[in-house]
């Protein structure tokens, strides 16, 4: 029984050491203007009620999961989930996703033209070692340039980005998505389409300690309209000496833990953020005490990333329920 329990423990241990290594550490990048399309049918009611404009010029749209013509219409079994996460399928970046705009207003950066450009502005602009772009495009192919601008308001350009069309292209970060007619609420399901691709935008080491700001998108060239949706960004993980010395004695305890655990130092802590081991938010502390609540979690491993007020350096800690 001894030897059991022990296998289990070591076990345990190894899950631990295994996730907390794998675990990237990303970070969602809220944007707080710069949507120019709502290209999300969702609620109860007609998709043209929902929506300002369609994905490729043809008359179709995303969906989202609560998508109702009418109150009577069974719910789906596809589209893009209520609270606008979307988890990406890169094997490369396991643990990234992203957090779409408010699927009741403009949540696309939507650009029909060559030449026509838009700029998406983040909420708290943020260090990055490598932004990840998440977009699609109607009704064919195209190419764009995206320029990163930093709060100092320098910027670094990338040219030549191609963005597939929503049908069928390699390489993508979700798929499946389904989508509808907007003129006539006509829904169509499929489990490998429509798609929307990721592209990673590698910031160079003399910009990796500026916070970015904005980033601006141009089309360039090509016949699909390019809707871009939301913006990642992997972070810098290496920890100062004095941020070092003081995680040794950040301890987490009970771990296992029940309803509630606690966190031996907080001093210096601005967010603990709480993620499943697929990489979904399921819950973000601002200005953490010792004492933390997470009740409402189901059993299970997570990981918690702990960010400071001085910066925006983290680590990432196994905690199980």
């Amino acid at each position: 029984m001894k030897k059991k329990l022990f296998l289990e423990k070591l076990s345990c241990i190894a899950l631990f050491s295994t996730v907390a290594m794998q675990a990237q550490n990303y970070q969602t990048m809220p944007v707080s203007s710069g949507f120019t399309a709502d290209v999300i049918a969702n609620g109860i009611g007609s998709a043209y009620d929902s929506t300002t404009n369609d994905i490729d010029g043809q008359g179709y749209a995303f969906v989202a999961t609560d998508f109702q013509a009418v109150s009577s219409d069974p719910p789906l079994t596809f589209g893009i989930p209520t609270n606008g996460i979307l988890n990406s399928a890169v094997s490369s970046t396991p643990g990234l996703s992203y957090q779409l705009g408010n699927l009741n207003s403009n949540n696309s950066l939507r650009l029909e033209n060559t030449g026509e450009y838009g700029t998406l502005e983040f909420m708290t602009p943020s260090t990055a070692l490598k932004l990840y772009m998440l977009a699609t495009c109607g009704s064919g192919e195209a190419i764009v340039t995206a320029t990163v601008t930093f709060t100092d308001n320098t910027s670094q350009i990338f040219s030549n980005i191609s963005i597939s069309d929503w049908y069928g292209g390699a390489n993508y970060a979700v798929q499946g998505l389904g989508r509808v007619v907007v003129g006539n609420d006509d829904l169509e399901p499929d489990s490998s389409n429509p798609r929307i691709y990721q592209f990673a935008l590698n910031i160079d080491t003399a910009n990796q300690s500026k916070s970015v700001k904005s980033v601006t998108l141009t089309k360039s060239g090509g016949d699909g309209i390019v809707n871009l949706f939301a913006f990642s960004a992997e972070k810098n993980t290496q920890l100062s000496t004095a941020e070092a010395n003081g995680l040794k004695t950040r301890d987490i305890y009970p771990n296992p833990f029940k309803d509630v655990f606690h966190i031996s130092d907080i001093k210096g802590v601005k967010t603990i953020t709480v993620t499943n081991v697929a990489g979904r938010v399921v819950k973000t502390i601002d200005n953490p005490t010792n004492e933390l609540q997470l009740g409402e979690l189901n059993a299970g491993l997570y990981l918690l990333t702990i960010d400071f007020k001085d910066g925006s350096k983290s680590t990432v800690k196994a905690l199980k329920k």
